[in-house]
């Protein structure tokens, strides 16, 4: 792939001299970047392939050469949407999603895949906070899904159990319990129509319905709820080591929710060790740009703020981890992904208790400067970030103050 890359910027260095359009090769090199896991890189690519398309589209062409451009144009939108996306640049994913949707309604491009892209516009909308947008996207989404054509029957039974599924996570995020548990009911009867029991998207709904129950007893809910999560996540992980191997991403993902579970329940010790495990599946396959890196630098961050609230050699371990998600996350996803901020907090939060004010509001700074970025001035996870760095200055001024006197 290094070689492929190579060639891909020889190809573009021709090209450009020779006052072509090099917009194909940075979408083939933006690829190999995706394929090595360097997300930046691939955004840098299309960036550049947008710039290129877009002089030639300024040019006064007409008839189908225009139109295969503008295609050219909107197709070079969807994927870098779809790398923002990937990146949790949410806000440009919105930008770039909807400018491909209006302009295939322009050009009346209507396709199976335009469907999918509604779906991933709603995803966005939803890490935004965009709950009503994200819903009515999904409804235009649920009306433009197509009548299967021969060989598209599971291609198209899998969209419709992905909207359902998108629904109820939206209904998770803004808290209506039952309405989330219904939809991913209807996802799951949708996808066993065709998938059967032990296929992994029906384990996936599982894992979601488990969410819910994890969610309410979280909140407050009684041990009931306590049990419910525990044994949808108990039928996740079944389904998941029934087809892959323990060391999956997806399997280790599903092992960590008893993690975070049992963190909630106070059994920290309990919590430990599952995230400890899951940790360790992780380490064979964390090179830098795999799934497995991602989810690696995730759990070194569920553990550090686990350890941060325990002894000085604890402290010291927590340091470590959130080092290490610090330097993969900005590996794989850019110094600026919204990966960062819980990053950011915790050691904020690991330098607050050790009394290092100014320590702290620096990085209560950056993580309040990625809330911002990616979710907006006005969103709670924004607004709680800069009311702890306003309450680190105020500890800073005082003792500014104390020792000036």
């Amino acid at each position: 792939l290094e070689q492929c890359v190579e060639a891909y910027r020889k190809a573009i260095s021709i090209i450009e001299r020779t006052g072509g359009d090099s917009s194909d090769c940075y979408c083939a090199l933006s690829s190999a970047h995706l394929e090595l896991g360097m997300l930046c890189d691939a955004t840098i690519a299309l960036e550049c392939a947008l710039r290129s398309v877009a002089h030639f589209v300024s040019m006064p062409v007409t008839g189908s050469s225009r139109v295969l451009l503008m295609k050219r144009l909107i197709g070079v939108h969807a994927k870098l949407a779809a790398v923002l996306m990937a990146r949790r640049r949410f806000g440009g994913a919105v930008e770039h999603y909807i400018y491909f949707l209006n302009s295939c309604e322009e050009l009346g491009v209507a396709a199976f895949s335009i469907t999918k892209v509604y779906v991933n516009l709603a995803q966005c909308l939803r890490a935004l906070s965009r709950l009503d947008e994200a819903l009515s996207v999904l409804d235009v989404a649920w009306k433009r899904v197509p009548a299967p054509q021969a060989g598209e029957r599971e291609d198209i039974v899998q969209l419709c159990g992905t909207i359902r599924t998108e629904r109820g996570h939206v209904h998770l995020h803004a808290g209506r319990w039952k309405m989330a548990l219904d939809e991913y009911a209807r996802a799951e009867h949708i996808l066993r129509s065709i998938f059967g029991e032990s296929d992994p998207r029906i384990g996936c709904v599982f894992l979601h319905r488990g969410d819910v129950f994890a969610c309410q007893y979280a909140e407050g809910a009684d041990e009931g709820v306590f049990t419910l999560a525990h044994s949808w996540y108990d039928r996740a992980l079944e389904n998941a080591l029934h087809t892959l191997p323990e060391d999956d991403a997806h399997a280790i993902m599903c092992r960590a929710r008893f993690g975070r579970l049992y963190s909630m329940a106070k059994n920290e010790a309990r919590a430990m060790h599952v995230m400890k495990e899951c940790l360790e599946l992780s380490k064979a396959h964390a090179h830098i740009g795999s799934q497995h890196s991602k989810l690696r630098a995730s759990l070194c961050v569920s553990i550090a703020d686990m350890l941060r609230h325990g002894s000085d050699v604890q402290q010291e371990e927590a340091f470590a981890l959130y080092a290490e998600a610090l330097r993969s996350f900005s590996k794989t996803v850019g110094a600026e992904a919204i990966e960062l901020g819980p990053v950011y907090m915790g050691m904020a939060l690991l330098w607050s208790a050790r009394g290092e004010a100014s320590v702290a509001q620096r990085h209560f700074s950056a993580a309040e400067s990625v809330a911002r970025r990616h979710l907006g001035v006005d969103h709670p996870v924004t607004l709680h970030c800069a009311q702890a760095g306003a309450v680190a200055l105020s500890m800073l001024g005082k003792s500014m103050r104390e020792e000036a006197i």
